[in-house]
């Protein structure tokens, strides 16, 4: 993704760094969020989250079209990635 262009698509490599940095995170006991900022949608973010990110920047997948449909989409795919999300048991 480049930056400063909203509504990009999420890059799938980038999910072995998401990975990578949550299991330096777990293994040294830092207390942080891990925070991802382009291309999350609906169809991908449960896939983000068990990755291992807290935090998901979404604007043009919130705020194009029905954005009380989408918050609420958005916090359904979030529950079922951390459902899925082996880093957070």
């Amino acid at each position: 993704m480049s930056r400063a262009f909203g509504g990009q698509g999420f890059i799938p490599e980038c999910m072995d760094k998401i990975k990578a940095v949550r299991a330096e995170i777990q293994k040294n006991g830092y207390k942080c969020e891990l925070e991802i900022d382009g291309g999350a949608k609906l169809n991908n973010t449960a896939d983000i989250v068990a990755a291992g990110a807290d935090v998901i920047v979404a604007g043009s997948a919130v705020f194009g079209g029905d954005i009380a449909a989408n918050v609420k989409g958005f916090h359904e795919v979030f529950k079922e990635g951390a459902a899925k999300a082996a880093w957070s048991k």
